[in-house]
């Protein structure tokens, strides 16, 4: 367990855009510490952006990641020796970093294309809500059809005690039935 808080460290801004999205975006994209080849597969992207849609790259990129982020996960719960898969809610911080982490992955993924266009069909493809990472988001939100989330963890009570529930239960109404019977 931890001792204490993590603490949360400020990023620096993208200095092209003056945006923490484009910085977290290559962030994701660096490998091996290589920042200037992630900031040229990026930016190369955004002018790939604003050559296909005519719009402001960023706002298209804005409202691509935003379709890309899932909203609810399982988690699997272990209650009474049984393991229970619970949906819960994902915080901000973690949608935007799952989703930013599927479209590296796909883009990564489009072979025969150079990366900055990949990049670019993926946020393209996001933003006309089709393409892989929406297939991925939601199937991660499909696993989660028969846990809803009205059920959560606290609803699930230990399987002993639900036997001792279902009998107080069953008597009680024995008992209810008894009496209209004798009211009538």
């Amino acid at each position: 367990m931890r001792r204490r808080q993590a603490i949360k460290r400020v990023h620096m801004t993208d200095p092209r855009f003056n945006s923490e999205l484009v910085a977290k975006v290559v962030r994701t994209l660096m490998k091996s510490g290589k920042k200037t080849t992630a900031e040229r597969i990026v930016y190369g992207a955004i002018e790939e952006l604003a050559r296909e849609t005519g719009k402001d790259p960023l706002e298209v990129m804005d409202v691509a990641i935003n379709n890309m982020k899932p909203k609810v996960e399982v988690k699997s719960r272990r209650v009474g020796g049984a393991t229970y898969p619970v949906p819960v809610e994902i915080r901000p911080g973690r949608q935007l970093a799952l989703a930013l982490r599927w479209m590296a992955q796909y883009a990564s993924a489009r072979r025969g294309v150079p990366m900055p266009r990949a990049v670019a069909l993926e946020i393209i493809d996001a933003y006309n809500n089709t393409g892989n990472v929406l297939k991925k988001r939601d199937d991660t939100h499909i696993r989660i059809g028969p846990n809803h989330p009205s059920r959560s963890l606290k609803d699930l009570v230990h399987p002993r005690k639900a036997v001792g529930i279902i009998k107080t239960l069953a008597v009680l109404l024995i008992k209810i039935s008894l009496q209209n019977l004798s009211l009538i």
